[in-house]
């Protein structure tokens, strides 16, 4: 159609999907995330932002973070490697804005809507 611009969510090259990184975020609905798995480069990363369990994590060997600083730390290794931030669906999107007040949306995909098209 013309005029029809493509969400920028939906769309990722071959290129851009072997460098990405990839995150998935788990807790409580409608609460702040209580961690985050980062898998970049092939490395499994999981990085617990609850601070209600930070001394159970440390203990494990877990990494700790806050929340706003690691969404950041994110979209700033985005930008500075040129990488995209892909996620399942744009629930983690929804998840930093509300809870981290940290907006990803330059650099976020949407692993479903990728899917989908």
């Amino acid at each position: 159609m013309p005029g029809r611009r493509t969400n920028p969510h939906a769309t990722i090259s071959p290129a851009e999907a072997e460098r990405a990184i990839y995150i998935d975020c788990e807790g409580f609905q409608d609460h702040a995330p209580t961690l985050i798995g980062v898998l970049m480069n092939e490395q499994f990363e999981q990085i617990v932002v609850d601070p209600a369990l930070q001394s159970a994590a440390l203990a494990k060997g877990q990494s700790v973070s806050v929340l706003k600083v690691e969404v950041q730390r994110l979209k700033d290794l985005c930008a500075s490697e040129r990488r995209p931030l892909v996620a399942y669906s744009q629930h983690e999107l929804n998840l930093f804005r509300t809870h981290a007040q940290v907006d990803v949306d330059d650099c976020y995909r949407n692993a479903r809507m990728i899917a989908k098209r």
